[in-house]
């Protein structure tokens, strides 16, 4: 199921916060950022998605679009704690696995 950025806005609003993070990513501190972004993550219950350990299930599965919303939650956090010109070589990621893991090898 795709989102509409409506719909998407309105589960991050459920949720409590655009933000996580009172740090923002600037390309020099990584593993500060790191650290700070996946206590806020670990702490809403979302880190499964940062590990890989929630994966999606099969696109036709019921629990698929519950999924979706999770990963597009946590999407939107990590690009709003970047700097806009870092943040827009992220936005085309499918999970936030991906996104995590390409940060990582870039920054670290």
């Amino acid at each position: 199921m795709i989102y509409t950025v409506v719909q998407l806005m309105e589960i991050l609003q459920a949720h409590g916060t655009l933000r996580i993070a009172g740090i923002c990513l600037n390309g020099d501190n990584f593993l500060c950022w790191s650290m700070f972004v996946r206590m806020s993550i670990q702490g809403r219950g979302k880190i499964g998605y940062v590990t890989g350990e929630k994966k999606a299930p099969a696109a036709d599965d019921t629990a698929y679009a519950t999924w979706d919303a999770g990963n597009s939650m946590v999407m939107v956090w990590l690009v709003n704690s970047m700097d806009e010109d870092i943040a827009s070589n992220y936005m085309n990621y499918r999970t936030v696995k991906e996104l995590w893991d390409n940060i990582h090898q870039i920054l670290w």
